[in-house]
């Protein structure tokens, strides 16, 4: 199920022509895993900017004012575990009670939320990137909705860079598939094309069960989990 999700929003967000189209994408990806809007962000340079100037995301202005008018900026631990560049993380309320963050659990409670997951993203040294996912229904995420929160915030990012709308020098589709070799470009080629490893064989003369091994070489290259986001990466390369 969360498989043919990541499959669908990898091939809505490499479509996107426009911020409205990659925003739509990410939205009907988050909701189909149980959230109820995200935040994107990436190559901002301090906490603030981070917060309250958002690359792509469906969080409202009236949200974003309050907030700063309530100063979380300076006091949000979301926040800064968003800006610390670690683990992709899944939280609840109750968690911000046992790290003596009574105000925080208390103004999450306020505005709705039960939940919800932060991922910190890869980025060039002294640029902050992260994605965070909220859900008003839900409180507990398994660790596969949890991982892939990551992973629709990277290809987000990668064709922010292709459209021009980040040029913070974060990956890009590009510099991923670079570390590809000619052959396994080749096979991704066809594959983006709809053939599966079968043809794939037949086209470059070789055995379904070698093009099979570079495909599992290919997704593990790319950090993806199917061919399917791997060709979607490699579409997000293209305008």
């Amino acid at each position: 199920m969360i498989i043919d999700i990541l499959n669908a929003a990898t091939f809505a967000i490499a479509r996107a022509q426009t911020r409205a189209d990659l925003e739509k994408a990410l939205q009907d990806a988050v909701t189909a895993l149980g959230f109820d809007s995200f935040n994107l962000s990436c190559g901002k340079s301090d906490k603030r900017e981070f917060m309250l100037d958002p690359t792509v995301s469906s969080w409202t202005e009236a949200d974003m004012k309050q907030y700063d008018q309530d100063r979380w900026a300076e006091r949000d631990p979301l926040l800064a575990y968003a800006a610390s560049g670690g683990e992709v993380r899944g939280w609840h309320v109750a968690d911000w009670r046992t790290e003596n963050e009574e105000e925080y659990a208390r103004y999450l409670e306020y505005s709705g939320l039960k939940g919800g997951v932060t991922a910190p993203l890869n980025s060039p040294s002294g640029a902050l990137a992260a994605m965070t996912v909220l859900s008003a229904s839900k409180n507990k995420f398994d660790s596969q909705t949890i991982r892939s929160i990551p992973l629709l915030g990277n290809i987000a990012m990668m064709r922010l860079e292709t459209l021009g709308y980040d040029k913070s020098g974060l990956a890009t589709p590009k510099t991923v598939l670079a570390d590809l070799t000619d052959h396994q470009m080749e096979i991704l080629r066809w594959a983006a094309q709809g053939k599966s490893n079968g043809d794939i064989g037949q086209i470059i003369g070789q055995k379904k069960r070698t093009v099979d091994y570079h495909m599992k070489t290919i997704l593990k290259k790319l950090g993806v989990s199917t061919k399917v986001q791997a060709v979607a990466i490699y579409s997000c390369s293209f305008e």
